[in-house]
């Protein structure tokens, strides 16, 4: 290591008499971290296990990484723009843990845990034991509250950057060269998961190249090159493998150009129904802001300031892409925890009070009793609808045609794939409609001249509508299908329609 590293960069854990009240030392001390984040965790997602419809995305990445275990090749056989890694996760869950959402589900429970005690170890340096404990004990509950509480794909990711914001902030701490290279290996994990990471990681590789800031031009020059390399290492292997078998056409357009072909939300990247949702998050961040101005200036200021630029790069990534969903700032909920922890430190005068107040506000707008409900009530109709339908599909001809519906219920029903289209939204958002690689319109008539032995839709729209493929359906149901099944899923009615020619 050359250089002294900078006061910003130097964050040795606090040594006041506080942090040792537990009378706990070491691995013992962050077993009961463990524990206690496990704990928030199961609390805070155990209504969701089982629910095969909990939320939408996370549907059609288990359904595709079940298809890539039967030896689809993802792009090509069966498409979605996500990365290659995201799949792999739900794959690796479904290889352990059977088809069911149980599988993922789980696996997401324990990333989450993962991540809490990660927010534990990112609050050392600038909270005692205890209050970092409970700052670690908000992150389940408040990415649940951002719409992480089953398999999305901020889960995954959102503890790969902090384990790597953990290593680049602890360069001083000796094996600097080792952990800067472990950190950038989790940005590039991270960036394969979701490619709005990229802000992130570019700020973290910055931070680690500043440490080596002191050696010689080429020297640095090498070390980026050589982080950078480290960082782009799996991305840089999917792209390969596509090149190798033939179809980096697909890979590209698919992981990269298609995003740039979706047309912009109406809305734009700033929208006022978010404000209201954002507003627990924003609090607790602004209220660690103003404290550390004005009550309880934080004990590394140096850090805080870079919590601060993590946070940003951060929020860069949230806004990245041309459409906002609110579950997107799920990936501040690290940050906005270690921003508030002036304002939740237990030891200036307004005490242990912030910190239970913060874990009571959460649960309370988690609604935990509603939750079972809808979970309970979801499970029953998801398998009501794969029953009504199950005899009028099969694996070989009589397809399954999901346009506005639960992708569960592909699987659960065992009707074949009647495109390599398969999500719903890519049927009717209007948004998608000149972003998939195909004449949208061309393949929904060649679909359905193939009369799909059922077909789901919904009475509420979430997206804008493309009228042209919402048209064919209308007129395909109107001739050729019978209504069989309605059932209300988490605030929306899908219906079912069989072929009148199979029905039984």
């Amino acid at each position: 290591m050359s250089g002294a590293p900078s006061a910003a960069l130097a964050t040795t854990a606090t040594a006041d008499p506080a942090a040792d009240a537990t009378g706990l030392h070491g691995w013992r001390w962050h077993a009961v971290v463990m524990a206690m984040v496990t704990l928030a965790t199961l609390v805070s997602r155990a209504a969701f296990f089982g629910d095969q419809a909990a939320g939408y995305d996370e549907q059609l990445y288990s359904l595709v990484a079940q298809r890539m275990l039967a030896g689809d090749l993802l792009y090509v056989d069966i498409w979605d723009r996500k990365s290659v890694g995201l799949f792999a996760i739900f794959a690796f869950a479904h290889l352990l843990g059977g088809d069911d959402a149980l599988a993922y589900q789980l696996f997401a429970c324990l990333f989450a845990a993962v991540g809490g005690w990660l927010v534990y170890l990112a609050a050392r340096p600038l909270a005692d034991r205890l209050t970092a404990c409970g700052a670690a004990m908000l992150y389940p509950p408040l990415i649940a509250l951002y719409g992480s509480y089953s398999g999305q794909a901020e889960n995954f990711f959102i503890p790969l950057v902090i384990a790597a914001f953990v290593l680049v902030t602890r360069l001083d701490r000796g094996n600097a060269e080792v952990r800067a290279a472990a950190a950038m290996a989790f940005g590039g994990l991270a960036l394969q998961v979701k490619f709005t990471v990229a802000p992130q990681c570019l700020l973290l590789g910055a931070l680690a190249l500043w440490h080596f800031r002191a050696e010689p031009l080429p020297r640095l020059a090498g070390r980026a090159a050589a982080y950078a390399l480290i960082g782009l290492a799996p991305t840089l292997l999917v792209t390969g493998y596509y090149a190798a078998v033939g179809h980096f056409d697909a890979y590209w357009y698919a992981s990269v150009a298609s995003s740039m072909d979706r047309a912009p939300s109406g809305g734009g990247r700033f929208m006022a129904e978010h404000l209201s949702a954002l507003a627990p998050m924003a609090t607790l961040a602004l209220a660690g802001i103003y404290a550390a101005f004005r009550l309880n200036p934080p004990q590394d200021r140096g850090y805080y300031r870079l919590v601060g630029l993590w946070g940003l790069s951060a929020l860069a990534g949230i806004y990245l892409p041309g459409t906002l969903y609110l579950y997107y700032y799920a990936a501040f909920v690290p940050m906005a925890i270690l921003l508030a922890l002036p304002f939740l430190d237990r030891r200036p005068r307004m005490g242990w009070l912030p910190l239970p107040l913060a874990l009571l506000a959460c649960l309370v707008l988690l609604n935990i009793p509603l939750r079972l409900d809808e979970a309970r009530a979801s499970r029953q109709a998801v398998d009501d609808m794969a029953l009504a339908i199950r005899s009028h599909v099969d694996a070989r001809s009589r397809c399954l045609l999901i346009f506005d519906g639960p992708m569960a219920l592909q699987r659960l029903s065992g009707g074949c794939l009647p495109s390599r289209i398969v999500y719903s939204d890519h049927w009717n958002n209007l948004l998608e409609r000149d972003a998939l690689g195909l004449d949208r319109v061309a393949e929904l008539q060649r679909v359905l001249a193939r009369r799909p032995g059922a077909i789901i839709t919904a009475d509420d729209r979430v997206t804008e509508q493309d009228p042209d493929t919402n048209r064919l359906i209308r007129q395909a149901l109107a001739a050729d299908y019978v209504h069989v099944i309605a059932r209300p899923i988490h605030k929306r009615t899908y219906h079912a329609w069989v072929l009148r020619d199979h029905r039984s």
